[in-house]
């Protein structure tokens, strides 16, 4: 009976879908930009999807997430990923889950009553994607104050100290477990690390050094600490306590930023040689948003 329904219906392949239960255009993206790609293990992503038999919105109500929501489940290379909700948007599903931290690769499944399809998801070509204010290009930024919102009528100002709210960081220290709050203490951050390269030769009489650190771009922002772009230093990114799959990044909003929307990015910088030697090597991690200032 159910095949003979299935090939009555021309009403659409919506309709035809949900009817017969078939699982299909699947499109795996950041939970903070909506940016196709398969985020970091342990970071947010979001599924968009038609097919899936759901009412209005389901969302879990307890930690650790659940790994089931009104029958859906979601694995990511063979893991089963926990879910924070899933929702029905009228022509198509969406579903936010946490990537599993053992993931073994970008092969997405969904699955709901018997029913499944996949994927295979590419990894997001970001490291660090800044989430968003309501669909806007603005970033979710906090007064470090008092935890305000930062917006065009509470802009940012110089000396405050600001959180940043995003996803798709490496795997922070000490490890959370898929599904768990990150907890208060100790604090679980992505380290900044330093690597000291060996002597070259014997006429190499101070020895080459790298390091990298992270930094925030403020791009048309004066100088800070004779770098000629403008990088602030990160005093801290790491996982936001009580949550799953948050990060957040602390900084020191610098003075001499003009008033109005700036563009603020993510960089982690590499620095090769002994003191004399300046910074040369610059990577973008992150998608450009923006932040007001006053």
């Amino acid at each position: 009976m159910k095949r003979i329904l299935c090939s009555l219906l021309t009403v659409g392949t919506l309709f035809t879908s949900l009817l017969c239960g078939q699982i299909g255009n699947i499109v795996v993206t950041s939970g903070a930009s909506f940016q196709s790609g398969l985020p970091a293990n342990g970071s947010i992503g979001t599924i968009f999807c038609t097919g899936l038999s759901l009412q209005d919105v389901v969302i879990a109500t307890s930690l650790p997430l659940p790994t089931s929501l009104a029958g859906v489940t979601v694995t990511v290379g063979g893991a089963v990923a926990p879910l924070f909700a899933v929702a029905n948007l009228g022509a198509f599903q969406q579903i936010n889950f946490q990537v599993p931290l053992d993931a073994a690769s970008g092969y997405v499944t969904v699955s709901q009553n018997g029913f499944q399809a996949s994927v295979t998801a590419l990894a997001l070509n970001i490291v660090g994607d800044f989430f968003r204010i309501g669909g806007t290009s603005y970033g979710v930024f906090q007064h470090g104050a008092d935890y305000s919102l930062v917006t065009e009528g509470n802009p940012a100002k110089a000396g405050e100290a600001i959180i940043a709210y995003a996803t798709g960081f490496q795997a922070a220290v000490p490890a959370v477990s898929s599904g768990q709050p990150a907890p208060l203490s100790p604090l679980s951050h992505v380290p900044q690390w330093y690597y000291i390269h060996p002597e070259i030769n014997d006429s190499v009489v101070d020895q080459l050094g790298i390091s990298i650190n992270y930094g925030i771009v403020l791009f048309d922002s004066p100088p800070i600490d004779g770098d000629s772009t403008g990088q602030q230093p990160i005093p801290f990114i790491g996982l936001t306590p009580g949550s799953v799959g948050l990060y957040q990044v602390n900084f020191t909003f610098p003075p001499g930023v003009p008033a109005g929307d700036n563009t603020i990015q993510l960089v982690r910088q590499s620095c090769l040689g002994t003191a004399s030697i300046p910074c040369v090597i610059r990577t973008y991690l992150s998608q450009p948003v923006l932040i007001p200032a006053r």
